[in-house]
């Protein structure tokens, strides 16, 4: 099936707001141990290690990047 130049086979796209469903299995999954989640991320970006300091920065900066 060719389609015309400008038109695609799916003209409504994908709706707005629309969530993988990967990603919304991860978050049920997290939900319940989030705050014991960063908590321990951030025992351990103080106590040196590499890996979870880098993902707590990434975090607060990405926070800070999306509220402008």
């Amino acid at each position: 099936m060719v389609f015309k130049p400008g038109k695609s086979g799916n003209p409504s796209g994908k709706p707005k707001g629309a969530r993988n469903k990967t990603t919304v299995a991860m978050e049920k999954l997290l939900d319940d141990d989030a705050a014991t989640i960063t908590s321990k991320a951030i025992e351990l970006a103080k106590n040196g290690d590499l890996t979870a300091l880098r993902l707590c920065l990434e975090r607060k900066f990405l926070r800070a990047r999306i509220a402008r």
